[in-house]
């Protein structure tokens, strides 16, 4: 929180940054941050999000984002959460980054609430200004079985402006590649027996 012009560099893959086993936490959060570089290291999550920016609660109050946030050439690593998370960004970019979303820890169920959203999200979600996604890949293994097979691909919620997404690999979700805006649940208008067991070609 409050960190500004910070360069953390790797060395590839061979540099991991993950969160300890006990701990379900995000391996990044920024808060009210700026001029913050990242870049050429591989992220490790599991049970959250690797890299956790902003909160939703706070996005009316422009002066709670965070600036000039780079994310270069980045391996990430997810399961039941997202390698990206971040809401209320200015200048903010992730750029030739690998995003490998793994088998969530549970099948999705017919029973999961809005509130839990398990298993929901994308491999990137961004709500922000001067937004620029170019030249990166965001792979689902397509042998994990459908209800336990991440979404992936990139959403933008909205309010986004000025947003260039350009040059990037998505392939084996089961969610949309690119979803521009929010999506909403909504109550079921007519009663049917769900399925949890579907197939995802």
């Amino acid at each position: 929180e409050d960190k500004h012009n910070i360069v953390i560099k790797g060395c590839g893959e061979r540099t991991v940054w993950q969160a300890a086993d006990d701990d379900d936490s995000p391996v990044l959060t920024m808060h009210r941050c700026s001029n913050i570089k990242i870049i050429h290291l591989a992220i490790v999550a599991e049970s959250n999000s690797c890299i956790h920016c902003g909160d939703i609660d706070t996005i009316e109050d422009e002066h709670s984002w965070n600036e000039q946030i780079v994310f270069e050439k980045l391996e990430f690593h997810c399961s039941d959460k997202l390698a990206v998370w971040a809401t209320g960004c200015y200048d903010f970019a992730v750029v030739e980054c690998e995003v490998f979303c793994h088998s969530l820890s549970r099948p999705r169920s017919s029973s999961d609430t809005a509130v839990e959203n398990f298993g929901q999200d994308p491999g990137i979600f961004i709500i922000g200004v001067n937004v620029e996604i170019i030249n990166n890949s965001i792979i689902v293994d397509t042998e994990i079985d459908g209800p336990s097979r991440p979404f992936g691909g990139i959403q933008i919620g909205g309010q986004s402006r000025n947003v260039v997404i350009h040059g990037n690999y998505i392939d084996g979700g089961v969610g949309n590649g690119i979803c521009l805006g929010h999506l909403e649940w909504i109550e079921r208008e007519v009663e049917t027996t769900p399925s949890d067991n579907y197939v995802v070609d």
